[in-house]
Parts: structure tokens; C-alpha cells; sequence
């Protein structure tokens, strides 16, 4: 699973059909915090065959009410729902997500 989106990079180029993937790296649910990587490349062909990334990959942390309403195991609508899937929804609500689609 990850995301497709057009992107326009910091050097003016833009990539329509740029490929997010989202790596999660930290899970604490005494905490209420998850944080994950996530690394966007030019197309799907650049991520499965091995380039690297557009950007310096940047981190996003998800604590607090957000955190209850995207991972926190005792939400009823998560059951079930792998980890991925979570941080994938949760990106889609960031505004340097808007209009991306899950691939």
C-alpha cells in the first residue's frame, strides 16, 4: 500500500504521480504517540526499483486526541485495520496530502 499524489519538489519539478510510503517507527499506546517516516519518490517504478527518495525524509509524530482517533487499539474502528492503513488516513488530512490516493 502507499499513496500517489503530484508533487512539486523544492527545485520547481513536478511529479505527477509521485509515490508515498510511510514507514512507522514508534508506537507507544501508554504514551498516545506514534511517530513514522515517510519517504516520497518520483513514481511507483523509482520506489520498487531501488532510487532513492525526492526529499530529506521527514518525520511526523501523532500524539494526544489524534493519536485516539488514528491508532489507539481501543478505538472499535481500528480493529482489524493494520498500522499501514492507519498512517496512510491520517496523512490523507495533512494539507501536503490533499487529493492523494491509496495504490
Amino acid at each position: 500500500m502507499a499513496l500517489q499524489i503530484r508533487f512539486t519538489d523544492d527545485f520547481g519539478m513536478i511529479h505527477s504521480a509521485a509515490y508515498v510510503r510511510v514507514r512507522p517507527s514508534t508506537l507507544s499506546l501508554q504514551e498516545k504517540r506514534a511517530q513514522a517516516e515517510v519517504f516520497t519518490f518520483h513514481n511507483a517504478t523509482a520506489a520498487t526499483g531501488g532510487k532513492k527518495p525526492l526529499w530529506p525524509v521527514p518525520s511526523y509524530i501523532v500524539e494526544g486526541a489524534l493519536f485516539d482517533q488514528y491508532f489507539n487499539e481501543n478505538n472499535s474502528k481500528l480493529v482489524g485495520v493494520s498500522l499501514h492503513t492507519q498512517w496512510y488516513a491520517y496523512l490523507k488530512t495533512l494539507s501536503e496530502f490533499a487529493g492523494s490516493v491509496d495504490v
